[in-house]
């Protein structure tokens, strides 16, 4: 037993040769003695050393050994510590309950024979040995018991791990289900051998198969004549590599033959080394009628462009003599300026002062002209589809009369225009809209020179409504109004109340046309009799 393993012994007695003699008479024994001549001295050693056994002398100068035992049965660290007391005093009974009763756990009564110290502190030390290895078993347990209840909590710990992993992959795996489910695209899975091993509802609905109809068929049985499917297996697949947006013809169980855009791609499993093919199919069906629709709704845009073009070109045909008109009144001044200015000349009366006077009038009437050809240049411009501008409401009313304003004038036609300053503008196609205006001024001058009137009127109103906010053009005439009959008719295309060959029946159709384009609406109020009010309405946006 090396040192540190021996146990440690105190021997505490005021007389040296005393305690040489116990540690004599223990020489024999594995122990760790450890000595002290007073009380106080063997209280301080208790508490620096793991004691086995005191041996303890009863009479001591100070403090004797009664008094010892009791302070260290005081104290927690140290009152397991056996004592055995040494003595010469009286054996009788008194004293020995005295010791007892200080702590002491035998006597030992001088003089001390050395066969019997030997058995009694082999005895103790006996007891301590299988004290401390008790405690060491004890310790051993409780850290086994520790590593069990740690590999326990670990155990368990990987144990909600593994179930939380497991709730995750269910999770995950019912999330993928639900989205092949859930996809409304034809969904494919086909191994090597071009088995088919996955199909989602949308497939199974398409197609009017059931899913064990499916599973282990050949998925080239789902499509019409597949170049990528007719041979066994998927090899034709693999060597195309990865197809995006593949032309192809789906069958269904009854036969129906349904046109499709194919993707494809391999997926390899690195575990067996197969590789399998994931398709994605979709129905083209309402793509190519919305396609189609699409090239429709051009074609009608193209015609309606044409249509309004037409129109446009006929309004421009029957205003020819409005045009003739509007440049013969410029045309006549400087026609007549001119004259004047040749016939001064000629009777040597021209004046050279004056002659700017006159050029500038030739100038101005020049201008009007200009004006009135740039308008109708415009006017008779085609354009593709719609143009968008902010719009004065007010100069779309006054373009028309550019073109037929003493027109109007020479049939004694009034124009009596009452237009509200500074209303909002919007957003639309001043030259459509004037196409509007001038259809609308044109049927009111033919009521007006059809109605047999004397006093003709035609008055343009503009102005605004807030509730909700809108800009409204009233152009009236006072003709002989629209027959009741007739009023659901006349916005109809190609409907027409004038004579064959002097109207295309388009212009009222046309107008309701480009207004709907500028979301804005057109309403009649008529009375026979006393004429004829077009209203027409252009919504602002908040």
């Amino acid at each position: 037993m090396s040192e540190v393993e021996k146990p440690y012994i105190l021997i505490v007695d005021d007389r040296p040769e005393n305690i040489l003699a116990l540690e004599k008479a223990l020489g024999s024994l594995s122990l760790n003695i450890i000595k002290a001549t007073s009380g106080n001295e063997a209280l301080a050693l208790i508490l620096k050393y793991d004691f086995a056994l005191v041996i303890l002398d009863v009479q001591m100068p100070g403090m004797d050994g009664f008094e010892t035992a009791e302070l260290m049965r005081s104290v927690n660290e140290t009152k397991h510590i056996p004592i055995i007391f040494a003595t010469a005093i009286s054996k009788e009974q008194k004293n020995i309950f005295k010791g007892y009763e200080s702590g002491a756990v035998d006597y030992l009564f001088k003089p001390i024979e050395p066969e019997i110290l030997r058995s009694k502190v082999t005895i103790f030390i006996d007891l301590y040995m299988q004290k401390r290895a008790l405690e060491k078993t004890s310790a051993d347990l409780r850290q086994t018991l520790k590593d069990l209840e740690k590999e326990i909590s670990e155990r368990k710990k990987a144990e909600e791990a593994i179930e939380r992993y497991a709730r995750d992959l269910e999770l995950e795996k019912a999330y993928s289900d639900n989205i092949i489910t859930s996809m409304i695209d034809l969904l494919l899975v086909a191994d090597s051998q071009g088995l088919i091993t996955i199909v989602n509802k949308a497939a199974l609905d398409l197609l009017a198969y059931t899913e064990e109809e499916l599973i282990g068929r050949p998925v080239g049985l789902l499509f019409d004549q597949e170049p990528l499917f007719e041979s066994a297996g998927s090899g034709n697949v693999i060597e195309a590599g990865d197809l995006r947006d593949h032309d192809t013809t789906l069958l269904t169980k009854t036969g129906e033959k349904i046109p499709a855009m194919l993707s494809c791609s391999a997926m390899s499993d690195t575990a067996d080394r197969s590789t399998d093919i994931v398709i994605i199919v979709r129905d083209m069906r309402e793509s190519r009628l919305v396609q189609e629709l699409e090239k429709a709704n051009m074609e009608l845009k193209e015609a309606t462009s044409q249509l309004v073009q037409a129109e446009k070109m006929t309004a421009l045909g029957e205003l020819t003599a409005s045009v003739a008109h509007e440049l013969n009144q410029p045309l006549n001044g400087i026609k007549i300026i001119s004259q004047s200015v040749l016939r001064d000349l000629e009777k040597n009366r021209f004046e050279e002062e004056n002659i700017g006077n006159d050029l500038t009038d030739i100038v101005n009437l020049v201008n009007r002209m200009a004006e009135i050809i740039d308008h109708m240049r415009i006017f008779t411009r085609r354009t593709e589809g719609m143009s968008e501008e902010m719009i004065d409401i007010n100069d779309v009313v006054k373009g028309p009369l550019k073109l037929m304003g003493q027109q109007l004038k020479s049939h004694n036609i009034d124009i009596v225009m009452d237009l509200t300053p500074d209303l909002p503008k919007f957003k639309g196609d001043s030259i459509r809209l004037e196409q509007v205006m001038m259809n609308l001024i044109t049927n009111a001058r033919g009521a007006l020179q059809s109605s047999g009137k004397e006093n003709m009127k035609i008055e343009i109103k503009t102005f605004q409504n807030n509730n909700p906010v809108t800009i409204i053009v009233e152009i009236t005439d006072n003709g002989g109004g629209v027959p009741e009959d007739l009023r659901e008719k006349i916005f109809q295309p190609f409907f027409t109340t004038k004579d064959p060959g002097k109207g295309t029946g388009l212009g009222l159709s046309v107008s309701s046309k480009i207004i709907e384009e500028h979301n804005g609406r057109i309403e009649l109020d008529s009375a026979v009799g006393e004429g004829t009010t077009f209203r027409v309405m252009f919504p602002i946006a908040g």
